[in-house]
């Protein structure tokens, strides 16, 4: 890309000053040419026939003439003091001589058009002008995008899109999270705060481990054998129990009859 020297670019600068500051007299001759001609048209019409009415309608009448005559001799000068005070730099470059240098400038413009964009078109969220309106803000990008790093890890995208159907252009701002696939369309400051603070918080939550969950009652582990069993219940030992479980089956009824007593008596001689 060609730019110009630092004596020129320097020279420029002190043209385009001393430009604004004579536009800037030039501005005030008029006004002070119409008071100074008003005031003297005043006073010599007062001395002459002592009448004050008289004479603040002829001071009056003349600084209107003296305004519209000293106007019309330095308008055309004061145009282009005007024009040269207002002529960036980049108008005075060199153009660029080379496909290769012509791209780059044409990608170097659309990066400080979509940063000044989106700093501009941002009042329609900060309307306060705080934040998003600083265009240092902003990272202009050659299609004509912008971003801005926000807290959470999260991006908003400036993002221009144009309506044919009605031959305007969009100007839309886009939140990227790092918990959602899609960005969020942002409306309002009070919504993008909403935004950042949710993936804030999503964040904060995934980096946490949680907590073991409590057992139910129906997830109660089979007690240890070799543990002693709570007070009040006694344990009973496996041979205990088969004797008792015999001596159960052997008092139970069966259907077979009982055999008839035998007697003890002796037998008759």
């Amino acid at each position: 890309m060609n730019t110009t020297d630092p004596a020129r670019s320097a020279r420029d600068e002190l043209r385009a000053l001393g430009a604004a500051t004579g536009g800037s007299i030039l501005d005030g001759i008029p006004v002070v040419s119409a008071v100074l001609g008003g005031t003297a048209t005043f006073r010599v019409i007062q001395a002459r026939s002592g009448r004050s009415a008289l004479a603040l309608a002829a001071g009056l009448g003349a600084a209107i003439t003296t305004y519209g005559v000293v106007e019309n001799l330095v308008d055309a000068r004061r145009s282009e003091l005007y024009r040269a005070s207002h002529t960036s730099p980049d108008r005075t470059a060199a153009l660029p001589t080379t496909d290769a240098q012509m791209m780059a400038r044409l990608q170097s413009a659309a990066v400080q058009a979509a940063r000044r964009d989106a700093a501009t078109h941002a009042t329609s969220l900060d309307s306060g002008k705080t934040l998003l309106t600083n265009e240092q803000l902003w990272q202009g990008h050659p299609d004509g995008t912008a971003t801005a790093e926000l807290p959470g890890g999260t991006t908003l995208t400036y993002r221009p899109v144009p309506v044919s159907e009605h031959n305007y252009v969009r100007h839309t701002y886009l939140l990227t999270r790092p918990d959602a696939d899609e960005p969020v369309e942002v409306h309002t400051m009070g919504g993008l705060v909403h935004l950042i603070e949710q993936a804030h918080a999503g964040a904060a939550d995934a980096g946490t481990t949680p907590e073991p969950a409590t057992l139910g009652a129906q997830d109660k582990p089979l007690e240890d054998p070799g543990v002693d069993s709570p007070s009040g219940e006694t344990e009973v030992s496996s041979d205990t129990v088969a004797a008792h479980e015999e001596t159960a089956a052997a008092s139970e009824p069966t259907g077979e009859p009982l055999p008839a007593p035998q007697s003890t008596a002796a037998p008759a001689a």
